[in-house]
């Protein structure tokens, strides 16, 4: 037989008498689209992104921001004037499908909700899978991917999947497994493709200490793999009030920038909410999780640059290049410019495109 100008050949599997052969397409019968964008640079659609990080830093009130966010078309929170940061993105409110095994939905989830002002008919609470017979149960991602997909059909407009933590909902799969953990997501990533929806789920740092932060989600590598972007959520180390959303990975984005957000009381609903700070952090999630002695560097570095800059502003790449010779890091000297109070801006004169830095009085 023939195909595609190859012959065409079956092969019997050892274990059945089923015939199998590849399921080949040509490069030339793919139409290419353009990748689009939830959080444009940082949460695409159409694919898993993982959110990580130690309990108890606000990764559950992350996810109900950005469930807010979804559900009234708002602004991203590194959005200037309400523009894009990237151009040709649309922004539209859509549904959210919240799949939470650790939080209660009338005295939790509902009031974050209410508190980041989202738009309450626009968020759907998956609590189970129910039966014919009436009964419930708590969903599986192993066995009920075919429910989340006909909520999906049902609702129409969902762009916003979250399921907190991933791990509840794994069933009986070894999440230590690489080749189980891959059984498991692949066809998450596929119904994701399908109704090009972003996937957003959270999971938990593991015990090891030390190496890339990338390898410091809970379980296999395997989750990471899965995930085209992967976000971890830390504490800034010279501030134990703010927190840090770093990226651990992405594929599809260059020169990706974190956030940094603090949790802030909402007396009226009895809950916290995240509070962003607008301009993004220059930073990765490897160079904030780095532990060793960082405040005594920062420290250091900030008392170095105020001593360098007090005469006047210097050049951006000559600060740089003499902080090297101090034995600061670029991202040392990063966190000492933001804490030390030093601005950016480009000169009046000289060279077009020289940045400088000062002290701002």
């Amino acid at each position: 037989m023939n195909f595609g100008g190859h012959t065409r050949m079956s092969e019997q599997t050892p274990s059945s008498h089923v015939f199998v052969e590849p399921n080949l397409v040509s490069a030339s019968e793919i139409v290419p689209e353009k990748l689009a964008w939830l959080w444009p640079g940082r949460i695409p659609l159409g694919k898993i992104t993982l959110l990580f990080g130690d309990p108890g830093l606000g990764k559950s009130l992350v996810t109900v921001d950005l469930a807010s966010r979804v559900s009234r078309g708002a602004a991203w929170p590194d959005e200037v004037g309400g523009v894009p940061r990237q151009s040709g993105e649309e922004r539209k409110p859509g549904r959210v499908v919240m799949l939470s095994a650790e939080d209660d939905p009338a005295d939790t989830i509902v009031p974050r909700l209410r508190a980041a002002r989202a738009d309450l008919t626009k968020v759907e609470l998956m609590n189970g899978v129910r039966s014919t017979d009436g009964k419930t149960r708590f969903f599986d991602m192993g066995e009920d991917l075919c429910v989340l997909k006909l909520a999906l059909d049902m609702l129409g407009d969902v762009r916003l999947v979250i399921v907190d933590p991933l791990s509840a909902y794994l069933g009986q799969t070894d999440t230590h497994k690489n080749a189980d953990v891959r059984g498991l997501l692949a066809p998450l990533a596929e119904l994701a493709a399908k109704y090009r929806v972003a996937v957003l789920c959270v999971t938990h740092l593991n015990k090891a200490q030390g190496g890339r932060a990338l390898y410091r989600a809970t379980g296999s590598l395997a989750f990471v793999a899965a995930a085209r972007a992967a976000w971890v959520v830390c504490e800034d180390q010279t501030d134990k009030g703010r927190r840090l959303m770093l990226p651990a990975k992405m594929n599809l984005a260059k020169d990706t920038t974190g956030m940094a957000f603090s949790v802030v009381s909402v007396p009226a609903e009895e809950v916290g909410a995240v509070a962003w700070e607008p301009v993004p952090v220059d930073m990765t999630a490897d160079e904030a999780m780095d532990g060793s002695g960082v405040k005594e560097k920062v420290t250091g570095a900030i008392e170095w640059l105020k001593a360098v800059l007090k005469d006047g502003p210097l050049l951006s790449g000559e600060v740089e290049e003499e902080a090297e010779k101090w034995g600061f890091s670029k991202a040392t000297l990063r966190r000492a410019k933001e804490k030390a109070g030093v601005k950016s801006r480009k000169r009046k004169f000289g060279e077009k495109g020289e940045w400088e830095w000062y002290l701002d009085a």
